[in-house]
């Protein structure tokens, strides 16, 4: 009776079959999606916005983690080690990729194009942030005039920031050359940033992020000045000897902010982009 067993194999291409449909139905075949002069405007910042928020509660882990291992963490061992250097390329490349995002030179949902952006679409942006957060016409429509000014000037190739000499600028340039060379493409070209650079460019993201989100996301005032507070006890649990030195310790960021685009535009940006480091006392 024995010889006459079988044994039936069924071979399970759910997964094949699963995958390839999905890749079926993800094949481009539109056209982009078009947002219009308003839709680009409105989530180009909303997008920004949020970003912001990843830079600062990433900003001290990168701090913490330190590539050469002076802030030793909590996990001993081989296993704090690889924790250690897995952190600080994730909290570098996030940063580096929120910035290069946010001053992107590209075309769509960029800093370029918002830069570019027209008085008239600026106004009935304007309309929408003041009825979503209940304050005035004129002061959504400086916060974007302000923010625009802002982005044009810094939403340029690397080469170009550094030939126009901000410091902000600059900055900026060094981080977007990190990404393009290192976190988003691989490259045997050459980059250069340090911390100071880091904290310059994380601190006017933060700034600009909370313009958008009082108005856009109606956040309260003390938003991101909680989200620094608590990134930085994240990483000094991790990190103990991680210097004990925040970057809005000493400033109110929403009240910071807002002084900005409420003063003359010019005198405004050149608190942001130059004497920026020096208010934070990361200089």
């Amino acid at each position: 009776m024995a010889d006459n067993l079988k044994i039936v194999l069924n071979i399970d291409r759910s997964t094949e079959a699963t995958v390839a449909n999905r890749a079926k139905r993800l094949i481009s075949t539109d056209v982009p999606i078009s947002l219009g002069g308003v839709g680009t405007s409105i989530h180009f910042l909303r997008g920004v916005g949020s970003r912001s928020t990843f830079a600062l509660a990433s900003f001290y882990l990168l701090l913490g983690a330190d590539i050469k291992g002076k802030n030793p963490c909590t996990i001993v061992g081989y296993s704090g080690k690889i924790l250690q250097s897995q952190i600080h390329f994730a909290s570098l490349n996030t940063i580096a990729l929120a910035c290069r995002k946010a001053f992107d030179h590209g075309k769509g949902l960029t800093g370029a194009t918002f830069g570019r952006e027209s008085d008239a679409v600026l106004e009935e942006h304007a309309k929408y942030w003041a009825e979503n957060s209940n304050r005035p016409l004129e002061d959504a429509s400086r916060a974007l005039h302000f923010l625009r000014a802002l982005f044009a000037k810094c939403s340029k190739k690397p080469d170009s920031l550094f030939k126009d000499g901000t410091t902000l600028g600059s900055r900026v340039g060094f981080l977007k050359q990190y990404a393009d060379r290192s976190a988003a493409h691989l490259s045997l070209e050459n980059y250069e940033f340090d911390p100071l650079d880091v904290a310059h460019v994380v601190a006017a993201l933060t700034l600009v992020g909370s313009i958008i989100c009082s108005f856009d996301n109606n956040t309260p005032p003390e938003y991101f000045n909680q989200i620094d507070d608590a990134a930085f006890n994240g990483a000094i649990a991790l990190f103990p000897e991680l210097p004990k030195i925040r970057l809005f310790e000493q400033m109110n960021v929403a009240e910071q902010a807002q002084a900005y685009w409420k003063e003359d535009e010019q005198f405004g940006l050149h608190m942001l982009i130059e004497q920026l480091p020096y208010a934070i006392s990361w200089f």
